[in-house]
């Protein structure tokens, strides 16, 4: 499969930036492909998804592209004291893909976006802000609370935890707005690591919100799991994802059968909801 490391000039930023294309072997004649924009979390690169996951074969697998950027430690955020790395990813990102890479669909439903860590609030609020632009979103161990940054990043960003959760960073606001305003959403995918220093608390987790999502024709899906490893997780967040944004293709994540489980499991299983059992395999909760 093709891994393109594209450079160009970022209006937003006011120099070079890198992107990475991954485009897969088996749609290599494909005019109309689907596409996922994946987003890194804090102190890494576009390249931490291919090196740390097996991003690569789940795009093969699957018949997506994959589009990296390099987001630095910006939140994709328009920073209080920096760089403008929000208005990089809505409009310098897409504007390259769409004018450099001719194969990516330009089709709504099949443009989807998802994120790692500050990686899943990047992905969440560019879904709420263009909900027309993506079919779904997925926030793997997303920071969807700012007010949960270590103090000096969260100034250095937002310039004070009170700007941190003013409206153009509660996540939560935008989404009861747009519920409101009867705007059509994507689907929404949510992950979360119980030992990650972004988990968001209950009262506060998108997908467990009933009343807010109550009544409205939106589809949010959530799985929590504990795992020691925050790669391990993120790679099966991804797996988890695009067998839902995929479903015709060969199924990623496969639990075990009951049978492989020890005797003294008493997990409940269902269809969306993931969990690390106590032998360390992966399995339903």
């Amino acid at each position: 499969m093709a891994n393109i490391i594209f450079h160009s000039l970022s209006p937003a930023l006011h120099t070079q930036r890198r992107l990475r294309v991954i485009l897969p072997d088996s749609r290599r004649n494909d005019t109309n492909l689907p596409w996922l924009l994946l987003l890194h979390g804090a102190g890494a690169d576009g390249s931490r998804w291919l090196r740390m996951t097996r991003a690569e074969y789940y795009a093969e697998a699957k018949g997506i592209a994959l589009v990296l950027p390099d987001g630095d430690n910006g939140y994709y955020t328009d920073m209080r004291h920096g760089y403008k790395y929000y208005t990089y990813l809505s409009e310098d990102v897409e504007a390259d893909v769409l004018r450099n890479f001719p194969s990516l669909s330009r089709d709504p439903q099949r443009r989807y976006v998802a994120g790692f860590e500050i990686g899943g609030f990047g992905a969440l609020k560019y879904a709420l802000d263009f909900p027309d632009h993506f079919r779904a979103a997925g926030s793997f161990a997303g920071g969807l609370d700012p007010q949960s940054l270590d103090p000096d990043y969260c100034v250095l960003t937002f310039g004070s935890y009170k700007q941190a959760w003013q409206a153009e960073n509660d996540l939560f606001n935008r989404l009861r707005t747009a519920l409101t305003d009867d705007t059509r959403l994507p689907d929404l995918y949510i992950s979360r690591r119980e030992q990650d220093y972004l988990y968001t608390v209950p009262d506060r987790d998108f997908a467990s919100d009933n009343a807010m999502t109550s009544g409205h024709t939106i589809k949010v899906s959530r799985f929590d799991f504990n795992s020691a490893d925050p790669w391990s997780f993120a790679d099966r967040s991804l797996a988890w994802f695009l067998d839902r944004i995929c479903p015709d293709r060969a199924q990623l994540f496969t639990p075990p059968a009951a049978a492989d489980c020890p005797d003294d499991c008493h997990t409940d299983c269902s269809d969306d909801s993931l969990a690390d059992c106590p032998t360390g395999k992966p399995t339903k909760e």
